[in-house]
């Protein structure tokens, strides 16, 4: 009777254990995640009022339904970056981000900032990343203007749609709008 016990334990363990990796979640990073970097945008090319549906930048596709605003300080950082954020602003308009050739992201990052750069330090990052259009992660946080996000998964996801939440409105009723610069990918183990 113990001997069955300890084999039924033993084999639940490892139903556990190989459950656990075949359903990673992407973990979200306040920093750069990425070691070696397969593909990068830094969105140079792009000029003010360039469509941003199916933006394509070295085989990783950027679509945001806006337009492409460039040469203004979105980050806080004392630089004028060529950048992009969508007009529409709030949870109501993402960025979905995937590879042109379907490769699965295991690392990302990009440097994070406000459309509307004089009125806000901070930005409410809304985020969530898919897998065969399954949804495998998602969060909601504030991170500083010309921080760096990243983030980690083992297993990988197809896409991830990043967004500027809508609970911050200035005092002239606009919304956050985000602002990406210096996008990078790895699409294998770092």
């Amino acid at each position: 009777m113990k001997k069955k016990l300890l084999v039924g334990l033993a084999m639940g363990m490892l139903l556990i254990g190989m459950g656990g990796t075949a359903s990673a979640t992407p973990v979200f990073m306040n920093t750069a995640s990425v070691n070696v970097v397969t593909n990068s945008a830094t969105f140079d090319s792009i000029n003010s009022w360039d469509s941003l549906v199916n933006y394509t930048e070295d085989g990783i596709i950027i679509n945001a339904n806006g337009y492409a605003y460039e040469g203004f300080n979105a980050f806080n950082n004392g630089s004028n970056l060529y950048n992009f954020y969508y007009e529409a602003g709030g949870s109501n308009s993402w960025v979905d981000i995937s590879m042109a050739n379907g490769s699965l992201i295991t690392n990302f990052d990009f440097m994070i900032g406000d459309g509307y750069s004089p009125y806000y330090t901070t930005t409410n990052l809304l985020w969530e990343t898919y897998l065969n259009g399954n949804s495998t992660g998602f969060g909601d946080v504030v991170v500083n203007k010309g921080s760096i996000v990243g983030w980690v998964d083992n297993i990988g996801f197809d896409s991830i749609r990043v967004a500027a939440s809508s609970i911050n409105i200035n005092s002239f009723g606009d919304p956050q709008a985000i602002a990406i610069d210096d996008l990078r990918v790895g699409t294998g183990q770092q």
